[in-house]
This record gives structure tokens, C-alpha cells and sequence, in this order.
């Protein structure tokens, strides 16, 4: 159903000066959409390619780097599922949900 909500994990929406690093380690200018203990969405003009690995940073008072897996894209806006393999990997979405980003 269109409209109807699906996400299991809250949202909070934020817009910003983001930027994405592929594994060619070139960093790409991208905008954080919104953000969740899961995953995110992007915008960028450079297109990712489906189940490709990315170094999501996360600059606010601090550069918090997620490493994500892209698993949808719509006309230049991607979604991220973080791979939280590390425990940095929580312990930085964790900081960033509880600390960096406030809800309305």
C-alpha cells in the first residue's frame, strides 16, 4: 500500500553536509536523509551500484564512520543498511542516534 509505513526503527530525519567514501577511497559529496540504528538515506550525484560496500561518514562534532551496504536506489537517492561488524560500528551509530541528532 502506498503511504503505508514499513520501517521496524525510527527515523530521524536530517539534512546536512554528509560525504560518502566507495572503496575507490575517493570521497563523494552526498546528503544524509535520515538516519536510523539500521541504516540511512542518502542522495548523490555519483551513482552506486546495488550490494556495494560504502564508508558512510558522518561528520558533526566528531567523523563517525559506518560501513554500509547499499541495498535500494531511486532516482539518485540510496538506501544504506549498516553492516555494524565492528564494535566501533555500534558504539558510533549508537553515539550518533543518542547524542549528535535530535528529534522534533
Amino acid at each position: 500500500m502506498k503511504g503505508m509505513e514499513r520501517r521496524q526503527n525510527p527515523r530521524i530525519d536530517r539534512c546536512g553536509d554528509y560525504y560518502l567514501s566507495p572503496d575507490s577511497k575517493e570521497a563523494v559529496p552526498c546528503v544524509l536523509k535520515n538516519i536510523s540504528v539500521t541504516g540511512a538515506c542518502i542522495s548523490a550525484s555519483e551513482q552506486l551500484k546495488m550490494n556495494e560496500v560504502v564508508d558512510l561518514h558522518v561528520c558533526r562534532t566528531r567523523d563517525f564512520l559506518l560501513r554500509s551496504l547499499v541495498v535500494w536506489e531511486n532516482a539518485g537517492e540510496y538506501g544504506l543498511s549498516f553492516l555494524l561488524d565492528t564494535p566501533e560500528s555500534f558504539s558510533n551509530i549508537s553515539f550518533i542516534m543518542n547524542n549528535e541528532l535530535h528529534t522534533h
